[in-house]
């Protein structure tokens, strides 16, 4: 997510969460460890295709 322009927010507490944000999307809330129908999901929110993020991998 970092190749399109996500960054990862400050911890905030003991949670196994993680909040990347974007100066022009969505930000995300996340856990440590994803499924894959929850990246699907982060994927529709960030408001890229399943084809791009491969491309990024």
């Amino acid at each position: 997510m970092r190749k399109i322009g996500y960054s990862v927010s400050p911890k905030r507490g003991k949670g196994s969460h993680i909040v990347l944000r974007h100066h022009e999307r969505h930000n995300l809330l996340v856990s440590e460890r994803i499924g894959r129908g929850l990246l699907t999901s982060l994927l529709k929110d960030a408001g890229v295709s399943r084809d791009e993020f491969i491309d990024l991998l």
